[in-house]
This record gives structure tokens, C-alpha cells and sequence, in this order.
């Protein structure tokens, strides 16, 4: 495994995380109501992917670029 192959998210215990992850193309390669963590970039290529998650008061768009 590569040093991104994983996400961490530094989260209260208790918060409800929705994030979602997409390829540069668009495509949804991942989703979750509740983010624990347990996102694996296993078996993805390396590029770059668009990270979209919300708290309480705001959405976050970020990238991530997969090595």
C-alpha cells in the first residue's frame, strides 16, 4: 500500500461524517452517510480524486492525490 491509500479524518466520537469520493472524471467511487475511516484506495490508480464532506455548518471539497 502507498502512504495515500488510506483517509483519515479527524472526527469527534459521535459525529456523523456524509463524505463522498470522485474520480477526476466525476464518477462516484465512494459514499458513505457515516465516514468511520475505513476508506481503502486498494486496487484504484494513482490520480486524482475529490473528496466532498459536511459537518453541521459547512461542506468541504478537497482533493486527494493518489501516488
Amino acid at each position: 500500500m502507498m502512504v495515500n491509500d488510506y483517509l483519515v479524518l479527524p472526527l469527534q466520537e459521535g459525529t456523523k461524517a456524509p463524505l463522498a469520493i470522485y474520480d477526476r472524471w466525476g464518477n462516484e467511487i465512494f459514499s458513505s452517510k457515516n465516514y468511520q475511516n475505513d476508506w481503502k484506495a486498494k486496487n484504484l490508480p494513482n490520480g486524482i480524486y475529490f473528496i466532498i464532506t459536511q459537518t453541521n455548518k459547512s461542506t468541504y471539497i478537497n482533493k486527494l492525490v493518489k501516488q
